[in-house]
């Protein structure tokens, strides 16, 4: 299993921690021993497979940008930073 399967399954194991078995198994139809069976059995499987697949598991509340959306952004933030040499750079009028 490589680097990025191990994250993924160390991912999911602490959200299943958080969450617990019983609202996984009710929201799949299937028994806690089944969810249970699930980790025990198929989940190194599984993120071997999500990470084949080019996909990833963040959390719910992470936003995901396409490289090319955001770099533009970076790129002038980067740019006006370095006209920065300190707080005083910051001020917009003599005090």
């Amino acid at each position: 299993m490589n680097e990025k399967a191990r994250k993924y399954e160390s991912l999911i194991l602490q959200r299943l921690a958080m969450v617990g078995q019983t609202p996984c198994a009710l929201a799949m139809n299937v028994t806690e021993s089944t969810v249970s069976r699930l980790q025990s059995e198929h989940l190194s499987k599984l993120t071997i497979l999500i990470e084949t697949l080019g996909l990833k598991v963040v959390p719910a509340e992470m936003k995901c940008y396409r490289p090319e959306d955001i770099d533009p952004y970076i790129q002038i933030a980067k740019q006006h930073m370095a006209l920065i040499n300190g707080a005083d750079s910051l001020q917009w009028e003599d005090a």
